[in-house]
């Protein structure tokens, strides 16, 4: 009597442990297969995000080249018209020449100041038609700069959500094996379920052997 109580004892013990760690692995095991989900749909948000992006990778390069190429022009521009202001100054400063000492006709310089400073608006002109290249290639070189840190940006969090990924389904594997470790404790439990019952009808036949014995002798 009392190796059966003690065994129920046991069955009972394993039984509420079993259960009990079956059913925290099963809510674990759901809330990391909602994450699993949850990462999921984010890796394919960012993918389709990425898909749209259109991205010529020759844009830099061309809109580098022509930066440099409009700058340069301005500097030379830039020089010329610096050289035409100063020789409009000469023309209004001076009646002779400092080096020959000729005298320099009203006529002369009325020409010549009004041949420079057409030059000079032609020169500003130049100047300001390159600056507005200049703020266009820029603005298309942000963009551009914008577009692939974007990329980048995508790709970092594709990384990140794959390696949380991999770690959820690593917890997964565990928990799954840990459930699998309770299923053979269960097997354990049915078996010693066995062994009890099969005492327990040993019992009943002994018991009815021996009444049976003993109103034999009566």
């Amino acid at each position: 009597g009392e190796k059966i109580n003690l065994k129920k004892k046991f069955i009972k013990s394993i039984q509420a442990k079993s259960k009990e760690s079956v059913e925290k692995i099963n809510e674990k095991l759901k809330s990391l297969n909602s994450s699993c989900e949850e990462i999921t749909q984010k890796k394919q948000t960012h993918v389709t995000s990425l898909s749209s992006i259109v991205l010529d990778e020759t844009v830099k390069s061309k809109t580098d080249k022509t930066i440099k190429t409009l700058e340069k022009l301005k500097t030379q521009i830039q020089q010329n018209s610096d050289n035409c202001k100063k020789e409009i100054g000469f023309f209004h400063d001076n009646d002779s020449c400092p080096v020959c000492k000729q005298a320099i006709t009203d006529a002369f310089k009325k020409t010549q100041i009004e041949q420079k400073e057409v030059k000079e608006t032609e020169y500003s002109k130049a100047i300001t038609e390159i600056d507005v290249k200049l703020e266009s290639a820029e603005e298309i070189r942000s963009i551009h700069e914008k577009t692939l840190e974007e990329i980048r940006s995508i790709k970092l969090s594709i990384t990140q959500l794959n390696i949380s990924y991999d770690a959820v389904m690593k917890n997964i594997k565990e928990l799954t094996s840990e459930l699998s470790e309770s299923n053979t404790t269960e097997d354990g439990v049915a078996t010693e379920t066995i062994e009890l019952e099969t005492i327990e009808n040993q019992l009943v036949d002994i018991n009815t052997g021996r009444k049976q014995l003993q109103d034999g002798i009566r």
